[in-house]
């Protein structure tokens, strides 16, 4: 959990937890998740409920912060407060940072390649991915990479760095296969398909969307804005096949998960798919109307790629019309996009369709100087990423070449035609290397599961996730979590009345109460310190000496006896006794006078009414 010391931050010995997952280890119930969700619908009402609920609270765990934070950054993205928004996005940033949370950095780097690829800032997207996959790398948050792969594939995908995005896709397939239930499945599926697009594999590309589709059809918590992208590709592959009834299909069904929740992102992506069908359907007043209302959208959003492409759309729809002194300001509009976005693959389309219109408008010499450049940038960006390919699944290297064609109206028209055949044996070389990455993964991940489950078995009380006493005699020889330099305090900690929970409620609520008292106190546990479970209802902590040791520990009598403990429909009140040793070297745990002064303590407290906190004065 966040608010524990390791299991959230940089650890190697303990699995992380998602944030919800770390939340509801505090209170199954907790009033912050549903404040949360409320702050998508009604961020001022969740606002107002955050604050209330905050007042009510004298401290917070890590995670419960981290919560706040992003139910204030969701309502000022809501209410459209750029400025509040950015300030608090800097609050996270900081937060993550002065407490070592590299997962919650991770998550904030990934937000921010996401919200500059939708921009089409595609380097910097680049970036912020990379630096996000690093973090979560560090952190260990397996489901948080899942997301972290995806956007990175997007991100790569989208500049035409077919390499990339398919290594970040398949280190997604690999992780994924832990986590059969996950969205992500059907998101990797989804994102195999566009490759298959890019490589003109319309077929192959159909079968991994439509697995995506069914995949996501299943899910019980399925986001609306997936499965819509998901049946516009369809639509999409539908309509360079030809089958237009199809691709027409495929976009009825995507509006029918449009809601009043859907971005402004989405509404631009579905104008442009209507658009892009509604010119193969020979519909071109009506497809100018809907690129026209893209453009004013993406425009509007600083949506600049979405914004190029419906320029795009629109001006081969005005060419069709033989409207060519639009079209020509319309492709200029789009080609400067592209070049401003360094995105060659949409930069090539553009200057294909600018030769056809400036050819329509009598210019045949610009024409053929704009199609010979274009042929020789998409000659080096074939041959560059087939190089590319050649590298990565060490094969012979293969060349690719177009050649120029004549056509008429004066103007020998230069065409360039992808050997699909050879394609096509890249396809095949690229999946038999997938077989091998996923075979390889699935019996390294096979290995790193028995270590992990022996070090568990060894090191960790299955009950309540604390540690156990065969972690703290090892600590105590030959420190690893500990810090030899530094002095500690042993603390014993013992529930007041346990053996009354067990006789009273049974040993099944007994057990529910040892893991919910466990997780309270793991909450002041820092880098550097122990948390055992000794045995029955007694914990002990090595805690790091500082000077206020009392008020430390009182806060954690608080934490207990501060809310009831919940057990179904029961609410018990539980509280505990602590004995607090003089601080020492680590050395000199290793005798028993630092257990036994805690236990005298522990002893006095019990003697003194219990719910108390006895600290030794003297060592």
């Amino acid at each position: 959990m966040v608010s524990s010391s390791r299991q959230a931050t940089n650890t190697a010995t303990a699995k992380w937890l998602t944030p919800e997952a770390q939340l509801k280890r505090i209170a199954p119930d907790h009033p912050l998740l549903s404040i949360y969700e409320r702050a998508k619908t009604e961020p001022a009402t969740a606002l107002k409920a955050l604050s209330a609920w905050r007042e009510s609270r004298q401290s917070l765990s890590h995670i419960e912060q981290v919560y706040l934070l992003w139910t204030q950054r969701r309502a000022a993205q809501k209410m459209g407060n750029d400025t509040k928004f950015a300030q608090i996005k800097r609050e996270i940033d900081t937060f993550a940072v002065t407490n070592q949370l590299d997962w919650l950095a991770a998550w904030s780097a990934q937000e921010d390649a996401k919200r500059a690829i939708r921009a089409g800032e595609l380097a910097q997207a680049q970036l912020a991915i990379e630096h996000s996959v690093n973090l979560a790398k560090s952190a260990q948050a397996e489901l948080l990479l899942l997301e972290i792969y995806n956007t990175a594939g997007v991100a790569y995908n989208a500049t035409n760095d077919l390499i990339k995005a398919q290594q970040y896709f398949l280190h997604g397939i690999k992780l994924v296969g832990a986590y059969p239930e996950s969205d992500f499945n059907a998101l990797f599926n989804n994102n195999l398909g566009l490759l298959y697009v890019h490589l003109e594999q319309w077929q192959n590309a159909l079968l991994h969307l439509g697995k995506a589709q069914e995949l996501y059809a299943l899910s019980p918590n399925s986001n609306p804005n997936y499965m819509l992208v998901i049946l516009l590709n369809q639509s999409f592959a539908y309509g360079r096949l030809g089958q237009l009834s199809d691709a027409r299909e495929k976009f009825q069904q995507a509006l029918t998960f449009k809601n009043k929740q859907t971005s402004e992102f989405y509404k631009a992506i579905l104008l442009k798919s209507e658009a892009r069908l509604l010119l193969l359907e020979g519909d071109t007043r009506l497809a100018i109307a809907k690129a026209q209302l893209c453009i004013q959208l993406a425009k509007q959003e600083v949506l600049a790629k979405q914004q190029g492409i419906c320029a795009l759309i629109q001006a081969q729809a005005l060419y069709q019309q033989n409207s060519l002194d639009e079209a020509a300001i319309l492709i200029n509009q789009a080609t400067q996009i592209f070049t401003t976005l360094n995105h060659q693959r949409w930069l090539l389309r553009s200057q294909f369709t600018r030769s056809q219109i400036l050819e329509g408008l009598g210019e045949s010499s610009n024409a053929l100087n704009v199609l010979k450049a274009a042929h020789t940038q998409e000659k080096a960006m074939i041959i560059g990423q087939l190089s590319a390919l050649n590298s990565a699944l060490e094969i012979q290297q293969i060349a690719q070449e177009r050649d120029l064609l004549s056509a008429k109206h004066q103007l020998s028209k230069l065409e360039l035609l992808v050997d699909k055949q050879r394609l096509r044996l890249l396809a095949l070389w690229l999946f038999a290397a997938v077989i091998i990455l996923i075979w390889l993964g699935v019996n390294t991940r096979l290995m790193r599961k028995d270590n992990r489950r022996l070090h568990d078995l060894s090191y960790r009380d299955p009950l309540t996730g604390a540690s156990n006493r065969r972690l703290y005699h090892q600590e105590i020889h030959t420190p690893s979590v500990l810090d030899k330099k530094a002095e500690y305090h042993l603390v014993i900690i013992d529930l007041d009345h346990f053996k009354r929970i067990n006789d009273t409620y049974g040993h099944d609520k007994g057990d529910i109460v040892l893991a919910i008292a466990a997780a309270r106190l793991q909450r002041f546990v820092q880098p550097q310190e122990l948390f055992i479970r000794w045995g029955g209802e007694e914990f002990l902590m090595v805690l790091k000496a500082r000077e206020n040791i009392q008020d430390a520990v009182e806060k954690m009598a608080s934490a207990l006896r501060s809310e009831p403990f919940e057990l179904g429909e029961l609410r018990i009140s539980v509280t505990a006794s602590f004995g607090v040793s003089a601080s020492r070297p680590i050395a000199n745990l290793d005798d028993d006078s630092a257990f036994k002064a805690a236990d005298q303590c522990l002893y006095r407290a019990k003697e003194l009414g219990r719910d108390r906190v006895e600290v030794q004065t003297k060592p």
